[in-house]
């Protein structure tokens, strides 16, 4: 019997093969890429929020750590210039915190509010772009 030959066309991938494989592959790259700059500005957005929310929640221990009688949870409003400054409202400056920037935080403290005995404590940070507000009660006496 006669052998069987094949024919050089199926021996392997022609040129045109091999170049739109390239080009499938390389339009796939260009996806991930894509992906992946979304994905870091998503991560540095979350960083921020992070940093905002553990100023504002850094505040909020620091106010709700008062005795009850603290002459602090009777002023209105201020501005904080923190940790150092706490008890004196309207002196505030900015200060850096890394993910966050240049930011400020101001509290409006309302006493007996909702109910009488209970201070409701109001905290905003800002950064540039960003705010960030916490509400939180104490009780006093």
């Amino acid at each position: 019997m006669p052998c069987k030959t094949t024919s050089n066309k199926e021996a392997g991938f022609s040129l045109i093969e091999l170049l739109v494989a390239l080009t499938v592959f390389a339009i796939g790259l260009l996806a991930l890429a894509g992906m992946q700059i979304t994905a870091i500005q998503g991560n540095s957005s979350a960083h921020s929020l992070t940093a905002l929310t553990s100023l504002a929640d850094g505040l909020i221990e620091e106010l709700w750590s008062r005795n009850g009688d603290s002459d602090l949870l009777v002023v209105a409003t201020g501005t904080v210039d923190w940790p150092t400054d706490f008890d004196a409202p309207g002196t505030a400056q900015e200060w850096t915190i890394d993910g966050a920037g240049d930011c400020t935080a101001t509290y409006q403290i309302t006493p007996n509010s909702p109910i009488a005995g209970v201070t409701s404590i109001e905290i905003n940070v800002q950064s540039p772009g960003r705010s960030l507000s916490k509400t939180v009660l104490k009780r006093t006496y």
